[in-house]
């Protein structure tokens, strides 16, 4: 028994020929296979040979591409005799295409529908606009486009510790593998589509679904998404010890009080810690480099724009109820992203307007008094932190930290008392204007 393509194969090269039955004689072929293309002409014998050798052997696998290549490079092959051979190739693949297309479409109308729901359980039809069907095992289950796009994402970044290990694209309902030519048509369909093309998928296109070459192409691309996608999904505790753990490495003068809301200190300091993780997990050598340029001039204007930022906040209102304090936290903080003037907007795809990270550091020149401050208020290696009350006690800043020195906190001994390492400013409602100006 002839497998299909064989069949179309003999069908082809010899239209008059008879189908060959399974009891056929090898020794009484003739009628199977005509000379109707005269004698001199060998391009119908080779496929000939093909035919007789896969029916009478049992083995009716037939790699047709590796047949092609053997006589396209036989050296005694003549051109003309080429061309026939490959005329004839390729009339047979159209025939063959044409009736497995046939077949999908069948399959396809045949198929039963599955899944008719995103989701979010928002009820499908077949046809509508960014909705896609799959036929596997003769099910067929219909998707939203977003929702594909999700499941390629999650599936092609897949990266544990950083490391790109993405996943073969499945169907979530029967977790099947996702065949090739299903790939190429989800690819076609959302590109065609109003949705934006992923990057993944188009990244993924182009190494033609190899997923070895597309680890291995675009290895410092995924690592880059997977440290998006941590910062995304990390949750606020750990975020919290990490921004510390920048700060004492960045930016020893930034000092921030245990007492600072969390949530608020994430806010705003999560895009300086994605150039933090940029700089130290990153693949490309240059982007680490230039991550950690960049965050060391983002770190030194956030100072200079407020350098008591992260401080505890005290101030005295008077009042005919008597003298009350109000506690808050400074948390004033320059725009992480610079507006795009107009004229900017206007000139950047012509011209090179970038703003340089050649700078001077603010922080290289901290003195041993600020350092050892520093490690008081944020021990960035453990996530139990000091007591406000022991550094008080040691009375460090007070008495020999900068803004002891300089007679703001520590002459006054408010803050000493207090324990908070000389972080905390005191705002008396009487002089409101001269004591903010000092806290700075």
């Amino acid at each position: 028994m002839m497998n299909l393509y064989l069949q179309i194969m003999h069908r082809t090269v010899y239209p008059s020929g008879k189908s060959i039955p399974a009891n056929a004689n090898p020794f009484t072929l003739d009628e199977y296979f005509p000379l109707e293309h005269g004698g001199l002409n060998i391009a119908p014998g080779l496929y000939k040979n093909v035919i007789v050798s896969r029916f009478f052997s049992g083995k009716p696998e037939f790699r047709k591409f590796d047949f092609l290549r053997d006589h396209m490079n036989n050296m005694f092959m003549s051109k003309e005799l080429m061309e026939t051979l490959l005329d004839t190739f390729c009339k047979i693949q159209r025939k063959y295409f044409a009736l497995l297309r046939f077949v999908e479409k069948c399959k396809f109308k045949k198929a039963k529908i599955q899944v008719a729901e995103d989701l979010y359980m928002n009820p499908l039809r077949e046809g509508d606009g960014g909705v896609f069907a799959v036929v596997q095992y003769g099910k067929k289950y219909l998707f939203s486009l977003a929702n594909l796009i999700h499941y390629i994402n999650v599936a092609l970044s897949h990266a544990p510790n950083f490391f790109a290990d993405p996943l073969p694209i499945k169907n979530p309902y029967n977790n099947v593998v996702f065949n090739k030519s299903t790939l190429y048509k989800i690819f076609f369909a959302i590109k065609s589509s109003t949705y934006l093309m992923p990057v993944l998928l188009h990244y993924f296109f182009m190494v033609d679904f190899n997923i070895d070459k597309f680890q291995s192409t675009f290895e410092s691309q995924l690592r880059d998404i997977a440290i998006d996608n941590y910062l995304k999904n990390l949750q606020t505790e750990y975020l919290h010890y990490g921004i510390l753990r920048m700060l004492k490495e960045f930016a020893r003068k930034i000092r921030i009080s245990t007492e600072f809301p969390k949530e608020r200190l994430v806010e705003i300091m999560r895009p300086y810690y994605r150039l933090y993780c940029i700089h130290i997990y990153a693949m490309d050598k240059y982007k680490k480099i230039q991550a950690g340029d960049e965050l060391r001039l983002k770190l030194s204007r956030l100072y200079k724009h407020n350098p008591a930022f992260g401080r505890k906040m005290y101030k005295h209102e008077h009042s005919m109820f008597g003298k009350k304090l109000f506690v808050s936290f400074n948390d004033h903080h320059p725009s992480f992203h610079q507006a795009l003037s107009i004229e900017h907007f206007m000139k950047n795809h012509s011209q090179y307007i970038c703003e340089s990270n050649h700078h001077v550091d603010i922080f290289d020149d901290d003195s041993d008094d600020e350092s050892e401050a520093s490690e008081q208020i944020v021990d960035a290696g453990h996530f139990d932190y000091h007591d406000e009350s022991e550094d008080g006690e040691d009375g460090e800043d007070g008495e020999d930290g900068e803004d002891g020195e300089d007679g703001e906190d520590g002459e006054d001994g408010e803050d000493g008392e207090d324990g908070e390492d000389g972080e905390n400013v005191i705002i008396d409602s009487d002089d409101e204007e001269s004591m903010a100006e000092s806290s700075f």
